[in-house]
């Protein structure tokens, strides 16, 4: 026998033996990550800012965000390919075929943090609750000039204030028509020299049916710089029976105003009937962006 064609079988399967044994094995390629719940539940707790009666009371904390969803298992790597078989007079016996991969793990889930609470409400100086400051009153093609037959109702008045003048009680907004008790409601400022926004100067609103009914919100006991040239818009509202007063977007008082009001005699803007009676004086300055709506 030939040594040199006896060794061509022994190389084929050799190299059966070899490719049966390095078979591909597949691996699996884990899972992506759930994705973290973590964005959950920060805007929960910020509805808690605006709530809060006389001391404030905290708002809850927000829910917690939900879990991030468990990352998808990896793929199974696919089985290796089979050696080939040996050629030869001895060939060898065709290889093995590999083992398939195992399947990759899953992700992990996130986890959702917990939003914080929201800070308790502010008491006002009168006990109302200190929401938000009353919004000025609108669509403007909604806005009218009066407040008669309203009743209990609810109503807002809104205008802009501009005056450099201190000389005292001065007539704003009226709707009256004797300087003393009856079915009306008014709107002035006290105005004074020197004033720092910090004491002095001050705005109320009146309302009256008679004698026992004459009620106010604002006044001394919550001063607002008005006189310094500068526009100031000025919110009068009743919701339920309460009403908010608002200078530039600040509550500067709130109480229960509850008067039924009917046929009232016609708005005066900067003038009143009790000037030269009670030591009202007419305003000098500017009300615009008049709207009263109801």
């Amino acid at each position: 026998m030939n040594s040199t064609r006896g060794s061509l079988p022994l190389v084929a399967v050799l190299t059966a033996v070899f490719l049966a044994a390095c078979g591909s094995s597949g691996s699996g390629s884990p899972g992506a990550a759930g994705a973290g719940g973590n964005a959950g539940g920060h805007a929960g707790g910020h509805a808690g800012e605006n709530g809060g009666a006389a001391g404030g009371v905290a708002g809850a904390a927000g829910t917690a965000g939900a879990a991030g969803t468990a990352g998808a298992a990896g793929t199974a790597g696919a089985a290796g390919t089979a050696g080939a078989a040996g050629s030869g007079d001895a060939g060898g016996a065709a290889g093995v075929a590999g083992t398939a991969g195992g399947a990759g793990s899953g992700g992990a889930a996130g986890s959702g943090a917990a939003g914080h609470g929201g800070a308790g409400g502010h008491a006002t100086t009168d006990g109302g609750v200190d929401a938000a400051p009353p919004a000025p009153c609108g669509p403007s093609t909604a806005c009218g000039g009066d407040l008669s037959n309203v009743g209990t109702g609810d109503f807002c008045i809104s205008f802009t204030l501009t005056t450099k003048q201190m000389s005292g009680d001065t007539a704003i907004l009226s709707q009256r028509s004797v300087c003393g008790f009856q079915n009306f409601w008014g709107i002035r400022a006290y105005l004074v020299a020197g004033d720092a926004g910090a004491s002095g100067s001050w705005i109320s609103f009146e309302s009256d049916v008679d004698a026992s009914n004459d009620l106010g919100v604002g006044g001394p006991a919550h001063p607002v710089l008005l006189d310094d040239g500068k526009p100031h818009v000025i919110v009068v509202r009743r919701t339920s029976g309460v009403v908010t007063l608002g200078v530039d977007g600040t509550l500067n008082a709130t109480g229960p105003v509850a008067t039924p009001y009917g046929k009232l005699p016609t708005l005066q803007v900067g003038t009143d009937v009790c000037e030269g009676i009670d030591g009202t004086q007419a305003l000098t300055g500017s009300v615009l962006d008049l709207c009263i709506t109801h």
